[in-house]
Order: structure tokens, then C-alpha cells, then sequence
């Protein structure tokens, strides 16, 4: 019995999803470790460290070929694209593909990446080592799958709208998008069934119209369904993951048993895994792994469920369905100092009530990855407030839109009042302008280390257009408040738009839809529209944009 197991665990296709991969033969799974710029090898099923290979910068994504002899990596921070030899465990092969690549899939011959930052999918000819074409997608293109064996279908989710590409592999073009309603978004991956009937989409909803910032009507964690035909999302089988046991926040990767209907799904907030029955919707099991799990994946007997915990460099492995912990194998020695690894796993994390309460919501909720979630949040006393990129704020204080934070410790009263947190600092400080809160917390200042850490993505190539948008931005002397290089003045200024508000910073502005303090204006033609002093000829609208868009 114990030989026809193992047989069987080694040859049942492999399950897997995002920054965690099983190879088809069943040998072994791939994690990616994004602070040290690799990936590690697992034995299966020994669950062993077999090799931890360097590769580009920031990994975030990992697959195997069908024949299990390479491994390929989507590299976020270097733009590019790693392959792996298994049999030696060397880079034998790095391919430059655009901006902020992600989400990564393998057909054959051919590797599919998402470039997060230029809407875009690069398609990579394998054996040639090149990007053969690319196809033009919606904005933010994330997590990717491939469809049923003959479909060529590749199928991309887009991480702030939660909406979901369906490709035609044969033309490139996009045949069909499902939209998961105007309250979708942070959804990073997709898996399909083994039966392709479903595919399962891990996101986040916000209810950002409401004017009360409660931390329970605000943010939700819920798991679409989806269906091949009719194309779309099935509203009677979506999860809301809040009423099916204890609160979790950061829904991430998910990956289905089909042969017990079992969904799996890992919560990179929470810092937990849960399972969930697909017939009653209820939940079976949860369990608290490591830090930041952004990975998960099945052995093909459905034994064991393996958790990448980024944060931690761990692999957790899970006996199912009770989701015992069997064993942790250690995968990278993170580089980060000891300092910034703390501040950044509590940015990262909704698990501890000095965070939030209940569970509920993280730093990185709002801010993934130091960015911004898109909304405009209506629940302030102030009035409705446009997220903004977290990128240098620590070079441009006072923060917030009326430059009432003097320090990026005053984060603490934004865990306390947004959050609903314990907060970090004993002080008893309520005033933002009040005593300083900077030394009074070990790990308040661990959280403001990693933010001030944080650095805008790499900007796009220089073109004609954007020297072009110079010459008109120097003109209309907007350097006089956006002053280079973080194009930001740090002065509060009544431009028109309903009160007085601390000069933005420009950077990463691509990233920051809406623009303005109330999110009123959906592009940067529309605030090129809306008059004095923001008013630049219709002529001149795309090449100024095009400088914006540069840094």
C-alpha cells in the first residue's frame, strides 16, 4: 500500500499556484524568495532543501516546464525574466521583458509574463531564450493560468479592478473579460480546478463609499468563483471568507483537491491558511503559518499542502485536511537587517490586535507594496481622501493630503484610529503635532524604518514624448511646487480644489490613479481640463503626460 501511495504521489498531475511551484513529474516544488533574489528546491516527498539558486531581483513568481527540466522565475525588481536548469540548478538563461514583471505561465515552448506596470503580456519563445511578441491588456495585469490542454487560452487576473482577461493564445487578443463588480480588486492569482469547471480568483473588496471608516464594513476577504462557459463570475458560489470563521485579511493564492472538494487558500495579511468545503461553503480547518504566505501548493495525492512564508523564508507543510503542521523547512536566509524585516512583516501583517482588530486589515491593505489600492475613501472628517503612494514620504513630510502628520511616526495614530489597533507606542499621544512619537516604540520604529525604506519602481525608458512634456512642465513652471527629485514643494497651497493641500509627490504618478486630494479626477487629461492653474492645451496634453509618467 505505502509503494502504490508513492507512485501515486509522484505521477498525479501537480497543483500549485503564484510564488510556489510542484514540478509535473512530482520530484520536487520551486519557491521564490523574493528579498534574497532566489528560488529554493524541495524534495518531494522527503521535503528537503535541495539547492537555493540565485537568480534576478525581487522573484515573484515560479513555474516548471511540462518536462520538469527548467524552472522559469517572472523577477519584479530586474525586469526580467529567469530560467533554471534543474538537473545542474544554475540561471542558465536571463531574458529582459519590461516593467515590473509578475505573473508567469508556461505552454509548451512558450513562457507568458505579466508586466504589471506596462499593461502587457510578454510572450517568450523558450528555446530561443527571447520575447517573441507581446499583447496589450487592461491595467495591472497580475496572476496568470493557463487553460485546458488545446484551449489556448491563457487567462490573466488584474490586481486592482479583480476583472479577469480571457486570451486567445493563437491571435493574441483578448477574447472575453469577467468582471468582478466595482468593489473588486488586490487580487494577485488565479487557479483553476482540475476539471476546469471553475477557476478560483483570492481578492480583496472594498467598500470605500462608506462614510463610515468602521473596520469591519470597510474591507472584505472573499473568493470568487468563475466558470469557462459562459465566461464570467458566479455569484451564488462566491466565499465571504469574514463569516466563515475567524476574520483573516489578505486573501493570496488558493489551490482546490478536487477529489475531496476542498479549496485551500492562503491569507498573506493574516499570516494563515484555511480550508474550506466547496459543497457546504463552510470552513473545515485554519491554521497559523509564517509570515507573509504568498504561495501555496498540493501534492498530487492531496496529503500534504506546502506554504511559501516569504517574510520568514519558510515552507510550512500541512497535513490535510486538518492542516496539522508536519514539518518547516528552512528556505533562504533573509538579508534584510533585523530592523527592516520586522518593520516590513508588520506592515505586511493583520495578526496581532496591537495592528487591528479582529484581523481585519493591514498596512499593506490599502498600501500594497507601498503603492495604493486605487480608492477614494469617503469616511473622513475632512471629507473623501484619495489613497496616496507611500514612495519617498519619508523625504516629503508634513503627510496626508492636509500635511498634518509632521513625522512617519504618526502612523501609530493611524493604527489606532483607521486600524482599530492596540498601536505600537505606549505613549498616550493623540495629537499628531504633539510630543513625537519616534523612539518610544521598538517596533514603531521598525515600521517607519521599512517605510522609509521604500523606493518608486524603476521609471520607463526616456522617449521623445516626455522630452517634449519636459519643455512644457518647465514652462508652466510646475517645478515651482513639484521641485525635483521628489517633485514635491512640502508646502500646503489652495490650487483651486476645494482647500488647502500639501503639495504630491509625482512619483510613480502612472501608479497612482485617481489624482487630487478627493480622487475627482479619473486621468491626468482630466486634470489638465479642470482650469486654472491646472489647465495645459489640448495639443500639449499627452506630451506632458508622457514626462509625468517618467519618473
Amino acid at each position: 500500500m505505502r509503494c502504490f501511495l508513492l507512485l501515486l504521489f509522484l505521477c498525479l498531475p501537480a497543483k500549485s499556484a503564484s510564488g510556489l511551484a510542484l514540478s509535473p513529474n512530482g520530484k520536487m516544488a520551486a519557491a521564490v524568495n523574493p528579498d534574497s533574489g532566489s528560488i529554493s528546491f524541495i524534495s518531494l516527498p522527503g521535503f528537503k532543501l535541495l539547492k537555493e539558486v540565485p537568480v534576478g531581483k525581487g522573484p515573484r513568481s515560479v513555474a516548471f516546464t511540462a518536462d520538469s527540466r527548467f524552472v522559469v522565475t517572472a523577477n519584479r525588481d530586474s525586469a526580467d525574466v529567469s530560467v533554471v536548469d534543474v538537473s545542474s540548478y544554475e540561471e542558465i538563461a536571463r531574458i529582459r521583458v519590461g516593467r515590473m514583471p509578475t505573473g508567469i505561465a508556461v505552454d509548451g515552448a512558450r513562457v507568458y509574463v505579466s508586466l504589471f506596470a506596462q499593461s502587457e503580456i510578454a510572450v517568450i519563445d523558450l528555446d530561443k531564450k527571447k520575447v517573441r511578441s507581446r499583447i496589450a491588456v487592461e491595467s495591472f495585469p497580475a496572476g496568470l493560468s493557463v487553460g485546458p490542454s488545446g484551449s489556448r487560452s491563457l487567462f490573466v487576473v488584474h490586481f486592482r479592478s479583480g476583472r479577469v482577461s480571457w486570451i486567445d493564445m493563437q491571435s493574441g487578443e483578448v477574447r472575453s473579460v469577467a468582471d468582478a463588480g466595482p468593489s473588486a480588486g488586490l487580487a494577485e492569482t488565479l487557479f483553476w480546478s482540475e476539471d476546469y469547471k471553475r477557476f478560483y480568483l483570492p481578492r480583496t473588496a472594498f467598500n470605500n463609499e462608506n462614510p463610515a471608516l468602521t473596520f469591519d464594513s470597510t474591507i472584505f476577504p472573499i473568493v470568487d468563483a468563475l466558470r469557462l462557459e459562459p465566461f464570467g463570475i458566479v455569484g451564488s458560489e462566491r466565499l465571504h471568507l469574514a463569516m466563515l470563521g475567524r476574520p483573516v485579511n489578505r486573501p493570496y493564492a488558493s489551490v482546490v483537491d478536487g477529489a475531496r472538494g476542498v479549496l485551500y487558500i492562503s491569507h498573506s495579511g493574516s499570516n494563515d491558511v484555511t480550508a474550506i468545503n466547496l459543497q457546504t461553503g463552510l470552513q473545515l480547518a485554519r491554521r497559523v503559518v509564517g509570515a507573509n504566505p504568498a504561495g501555496i501548493a498540493l501534492t498530487a495525492d492531496g496529503s500534504r499542502l506546502l506554504v511559501n512564508n516569504i517574510l520568514d523564508g519558510t515552507l510550512s507543510i500541512l497535513q490535510t485536511p486538518g492542516l496539522t503542521v508536519a514539518a518547516v523547512v528552512p528556505l533562504t536566509r533573509l538579508p534584510l537587517a533585523k530592523k527592516l524585516l520586522q518593520g516590513k512583516k508588520l506592515f505586511h501583517s493583520s495578526a496581532s490586535p496591537r495592528l487591528t482588530r479582529d484581523r481585519w486589515i493591514s498596512c499593506a491593505t490599502c498600501h500594497p507594496g507601498g503603492g495604493a489600492d486605487g480608492r477614494t475613501w469617503a469616511g473622513f472628517p475632512d471629507g473623501a481622501r484619495n489613497t496616496p503612494l507611500l514612495f519617498g514620504a519619508a523625504k516629503t513630510l508634513p503627510a496626508h493630503w492636509s500635511g498634518g502628520l509632521d513625522e512617519l511616526h504618526d502612523v501609530e495614530l493611524t493604527i489606532r484610529v483607521i486600524q482599530v489597533g492596540m498601536g505600537l507606542s505606549p505613549s498616550k499621544e493623540t495629537n499628531p503635532l504633539g510630543r513625537k512619537f519616534a523612539g518610544t516604540s521598538r517596533d514603531l520604529d521598525a515600521l517607519v524604518a521599512y517605510l522609509e525604506s521604500l523606493e518608486a519602481p524603476a521609471p520607463p525608458p526616456a522617449s521623445e514624448t516626455a522630452a517634449k512634456g519636459k519643455k512644457i512642465f518647465d514652462r508652466l513652471d510646475c517645478a515651482r511646487c513639484h521641485r525635483s527629485p521628489f517633485y514635491s514643494d512640502a508646502q500646503n497651497h489652495d490650487v483651486g480644489t476645494g482647500g488647502e493641500f500639501d503639495t504630491p509627490s509625482l512619483l510613480s504618478l502612472w501608479f497612482s490613479a485617481p489624482y487630487l486630494h478627493d480622487g475627482s479626477a479619473a486621468t491626468l487629461m482630466d486634470v489638465f481640463s479642470r482650469g486654472a492653474p491646472h489647465e495645459v492645451a489640448a495639443v500639449e496634453r499627452p506630451d506632458l503626460r508622457s514626462y509625468l509618467f517618467s519618473f
